[in-house]
């Protein structure tokens, strides 16, 4: 009771108490039925009085409309500052998502603009097949083994 009296009192003072919390998660987006489409997850993090997060062990997830994981970023730490929707990091992070893996230090994520910009060290990796990207390629009009008519070809190229 006393130590929830002396956080009331200190947020009325204005002073910067900051909760720690354990597996804290913050919602970012919402699709139009209500289900999240991007959320915060943090192992460990202190919620200052004004809203901001300081976090560790650190994952932003994209979902599907269906809930299901569709890729996310990852980072040692972040702090989100709540009343400009932005989320720093100067540590190394990770982005994942479709077949693209994006690594480097420092993050500035605009959640609201929809910019993420990775500060340095930048390693870009496509995880797609290598199959895949040649036969497309090669069906492409207008390049080595593509045909002009769109990649359709003739009956007999299929």
């Amino acid at each position: 009771m006393a130590a929830g009296f002396g956080f009331c009192a200190a947020v009325a003072a204005g002073q910067d108490v900051m909760q720690p919390a354990r597996g804290l998660r913050v919602p970012f987006e919402f699709y139009e039925d209500g289900s999240i489409k991007t959320q915060l997850e943090a192992g460990l993090a202190k919620v200052r009085a004004n809203g901001d997060v300081e976090a560790t062990d650190v994952r932003v997830e994209f979902r599907r409309p269906d809930g299901g994981a569709e890729g996310g970023v990852k980072a040692e730490d972040c702090v989100y500052l709540r009343s400009e929707g932005v989320l720093k990091s100067g540590n190394p992070v990770r982005m994942e998502r479709d077949g693209l893996d994006i690594s480097g230090r420092g993050l500035e994520w605009s959640i609201s603009n929809k910019v993420v910009v990775i500060k340095s060290n930048v390693k870009v990796v496509l995880n797609r097949s290598p199959g895949l990207m040649a036969y497309a390629l090669a069906r492409r009009p207008g390049t080595a083994g593509g045909s002009k008519d769109g990649g359709a070809g003739r009956e007999g190229d299929r």
